[in-house]
């Protein structure tokens, strides 16, 4: 996914950068602890935040965003980690916000 330029998600992904390039060590898997192979990983998916008509959340909804390596990612897939204490505290928000747009 192609990132928008002065966006939280972008913000997030060069920190990986950097973190991969040495200048920080600071980052880690938020469910198995490495800190290589770092990803960006949105708690409420993508696909969903699109299905309420809420585009501009998957770029800057800052408490959607966790370090994932990339082997944990792909384990969550595009799915919903209901395990994760954030998860239906964003999906509330979620729906907020949702509803905030159709009614405005």
């Amino acid at each position: 996914m192609k990132t928008k330029k002065g966006t939280i998600l972008n913000k997030l992904r060069k920190s990986i950068i950097e973190q991969e390039n040495g200048n920080r060590s600071d980052l880690k898997c938020v469910k198995c602890g490495l800190n290589k192979f770092l990803t960006v990983d949105h708690i409420i998916p993508v696909f969903l935040l699109e299905q309420f008509c809420l585009k501009d959340e998957k770029y800057n909804m800052e408490d959607n965003f966790q370090y994932l390596c990339k082997f944990c990612n792909q384990q969550k897939g595009s799915g919903i980690d209901i395990r994760n204490p954030k998860t239906f505290d964003l999906l509330e928000e979620v729906i907020k916000r949702a509803k905030s747009e159709i009614n405005s």
